[in-house]
């Protein structure tokens, strides 16, 4: 019996032990819920104009999560007497007619960790009254515990004073104006090339916003005004805007617009290409809901429809009429004919320089095979201020190098610029010539074209395929 006793005793020993070793102290020195703003002390929001618009003022309860309460927001004008004093500024009171609080007060249970006042402003006015007065306005809120176990952070985390940026609710164009991005399409290129240009709006985006764009071509010519560029209108049947692509999806901010360029809609309709430097002006001109930016709504696509670069590596020029190289004094400077064809703008041709060839000159290339002639370019010397001096002429085509075709007059109108490009219709040939028949200055004024001129050419490049 004395040993059961014992046993007794022991097992009732154990089970103390254990019961106090598993005692659960983890609440022991936890601090109770805190309560506070989420955005305290100067708080500059943009806000934007649209009727019933509502801002959302934070609330976070932080801590072990035990507690729930009540708390409650107010005006007090006194708070923001106080902060200009204190910060020496001149915030206005905003009129408390323009301003409703939603929920004065909310309750908070113990497992909640943030919610939120909703203040719903009369964004019309407001911006009325900024505009009349040219004043800036602020509402001083004040929170306060009604109930609950909770505490304040501190005294500062309750206060908050809204300073209202009222901001116009757009639409637009991400990337307005000329796009750097340039587009080329050539002979290469498959039938359709697919460009995306994106369309945002400035506010958190809570509906599905459909829109509308237009492409007009009295655009393109306004800019050409403008900028004095000289880009061509591009064809309706050279691209096409997928509809599908004109709505911003509920929840997103930002919508890309899917364009297709189709290479067939680059052709007069009669089999020749129309190469050159297009501009496709894409032009918001509604919205579904809110408004457009007026000064982001057109982008400018620049798509520039190119043939393909001839190579010239094999080229060989069989004739030429004038070179600085035939004076003896200039032979070993380099300005030969050769150096039309080498791809450097450095290097270049010189025409006879102290006693000048009356004009034309000219020079005869041959291709070594033949290819369809679509563009040439001239490229005037690139190292130095000198222009060159050369001002029209024309190009030729021939099969056989005997009997050729005048493929066009050329005239260069400005001796400024170094670059120059002229289209030609699409013509097969093996052998092209370049003739030069008029300068910007010549040798003897009274006697122009016949006296010759001093020249130079550093490229004759042609494209085609």
């Amino acid at each position: 019996m004395k040993i059961n006793n014992h046993i007794s005793i022991l097992i009732l020993l154990i089970c103390t032990v254990l019961f106090t070793a598993c005692e659960d102290n983890r609440m022991n020195d936890m601090e109770d819920d805190k309560i506070y703003l989420l955005n305290p002390g100067l708080n500059e929001q943009t806000i934007f104009n649209w009727p019933g618009y509502t801002y959302k003022l934070g609330v976070i309860k932080s801590g072990i999560g035990q507690q729930g309460g009540e708390v409650a927001l107010k005006i007090d004008e006194a708070l923001l007497v106080d902060f200009n004093e204190a910060n020496q500024t001149d915030l206005k009171m905003l009129p408390q007619e323009l301003v409703k609080i939603n929920n004065p007060s909310l309750t908070l249970k113990a497992g909640d960790y943030r919610a939120f006042f909703e203040i719903e402003l009369n964004t019309e006015e407001i911006t009325l009254l900024i505009e009349t007065t040219g004043d800036q306005y602020a509402l001083p809120f004040q929170m306060e515990i009604l109930s609950g176990n909770f505490k304040m952070e501190n005294a500062e985390s309750m206060f908050s004073l809204l300073v209202p940026a009222v901001n116009e609710p757009y639409i637009e164009m991400e990337k307005a104006g000329l796009l750097h991005e340039l587009t080329i399409i050539d002979l290469r290129s498959p039938e359709e090339t697919m460009f995306f240009s994106e369309v945002q709006i400035n506010y958190n985006n809570q509906w599905n916003i459909e829109f509308a764009v237009a492409t007009e071509g009295n655009l393109v010519e306004e800019y050409n005004a403008i900028n004095n560029t000289n880009y061509k209108v591009l064809n309706e049947s050279a691209f096409k805007i997928d509809p599908s692509s004109l709505t911003i999806p509920i929840y997103t901010n930002k919508q890309p617009i899917k364009i297709t360029f189709v290479k067939e809609g680059f052709s007069d309709g009669n089999g020749q290409y129309q190469f050159g430097d297009y501009l496709l002006p894409v032009k918001l001109t509604s919205v579904s809901k809110n408004n457009i930016n007026p000064e982001k709504a057109i982008q400018y696509i620049p798509v520039s429809f190119r043939p393909l670069l001839l190579d010239r590596s094999e080229w060989v020029i069989t004739e030429w009429n004038s070179c600085i190289c035939e004076e003896p004094q200039y032979e070993g400077l380099g300005r030969v004919p050769e150096n039309l064809l080498d791809g450097n703008g450095e290097s270049y041709w010189g025409s006879k320089w102290d006693a000048p060839k009356p004009f034309p000159y000219y020079f005869i290339f041959d291709m070594q095979k033949e290819h369809t002639l679509y563009q040439i370019d001239l490229v005037k010397p690139t190292n130095s201020t000198w222009r060159g001096n050369i001002k029209a002429g024309y190009f030729e085509a021939s099969n056989d190098g005997e009997n050729w075709t005048k493929l066009r007059d050329w005239e260069i109108e400005d001796n400024l610029p170094r670059e120059h490009r002229f289209t030609v219709e699409g013509t097969k040939a093996r052998y092209v010539k370049l003739v030069i028949t008029e300068a910007f200055v010549y040798h003897n004024a009274e006697t122009g074209a016949e006296s010759g001129a001093q020249c130079d050419l550093a490229e004759f490049i042609v494209w085609g395929e």
